[in-house]
């Protein structure tokens, strides 16, 4: 049996900037396909991660 699962597994928005983090694709059996998409703003992933405890 193989089991698949597809989609946005994680997304990050804020309002007034939209999407700041997405994963998404596909996993499977062999592995997870997908992309990750972080912020391109060094002062928004600055923000981000000290919000997450980085």
């Amino acid at each position: 049996m193989t089991v698949t699962a597809h989609g946005s597994d994680l997304t990050v928005m804020a309002p007034g900037y939209g999407v700041i983090v997405n994963i998404a694709g596909r996993g499977s059996d062999d592995g997870f396909h997908g992309t990750f998409i972080a912020p391109e703003d060094p002062a928004v992933a600055d923000k981000l991660c000290a919000a997450l405890g980085g």
